[in-house]
């Protein structure tokens, strides 16, 4: 009689459990034989066993913990770039913004500050709340349209450029110095008595007035000469800002109308 298949071999064919093979034969006569009963145990495959079901279950476990943090770190490294990225798009737009702020600041062709850049620094200064008076220097370029009429347009931003680099030049440190408007500057004082901005003023006077200026695309070299008015107030509100103006102002008009080329206080 043929082998019997093994229990592993019966394992692929049929279900894992006990099992009775009955064998009966006959004989040429159809004499039937005594039955032979064989018994039989199909094994589970290596895969169906506990040990495995449990190494699998702890396995996709693994699997499943290992993916969940790769997931979680790619997640986090995203989140990372992206806030590095903010991060830089921030620094980048504030520095932006800074310049912004920067050229709002500046006249674009003498290089110095403006006028608005010149009362904001009167608000700061509001804000500190400074012991002593400031005094301010205002200055206007004499003869400036007939300067201008005589020699061109180009010739009068040079002269204009002259004048502010001179008056920054000669400025202390912590002074204000802006282009007010037109041929106009200030320069203003911290805690600077008016005999003391009455000598600044001199001294840019008297630089203003021998520099020379060269006329562009010619060999032409001409000078201009400035008024200048100085005034003197503690600045607690704007209506002190106001009236430091306003004084520095009539105190420039007088120098005007008193001949020019001179400090008027």
């Amino acid at each position: 009689m043929p082998g019997l298949p093994s229990a592993r071999a019966a394992s692929s064919v049929l279900r894992r459990g006990d099992y009775t093979l009955r064998i009966e034969a006959r004989d040429e006569f159809d004499n039937p034989s005594v039955p032979v009963s064989l018994s039989n145990q199909v094994l589970p495959a290596w895969w169906q066993t506990g040990l495995a079901r449990a190494v699998g279950f702890l396995a996709f476990v693994l699997l499943l913990h290992l993916a969940l943090q790769w997931r979680t770190r790619a997640l986090r490294a995203r989140e990372q770039a992206l806030a590095d990225e903010v991060r830089e798009r921030t620094a980048e737009l504030a520095a932006a913004n800074a310049r912004l702020q920067e050229l709002s600041y500046l006249d674009p062709m003498t290089g110095i500050a403006n006028g608005r850049h010149f009362r904001d620094a009167l608000v700061t200064l509001m804000d500190l709340h400074l012991s002593a008076p400031c005094s301010l220097i205002f200055i206007d370029v004499d003869f400036f349209k007939d300067f201008n009429d005589r020699f061109g347009h180009l010739a009068g931003d040079a002269a204009l450029c002259a004048v502010a680099g001179t008056i920054r030049d000669m400025a202390p440190a912590d002074a204000k110095v802006a282009r007010y408007g037109g041929e106009e500057f200030v320069c203003l004082l911290r805690e600077t008595s008016l005999e003391e901005a009455r000598t600044l003023a001199e001294e840019i006077r008297r630089a203003v007035e021998s520099r020379d200026i060269r006329i562009p695309d010619t060999e032409t070299v001409s000078r201009v000469t400035i008024s200048a008015g100085i005034a003197q107030a503690r600045i607690d509100s704007m209506d002190d800002a106001q009236r430091l103006i306003r004084a520095a102002d009539d105190a420039l008009y007088r120098a005007k109308a008193a001949g020019r080329n001179r400090v008027f206080t």
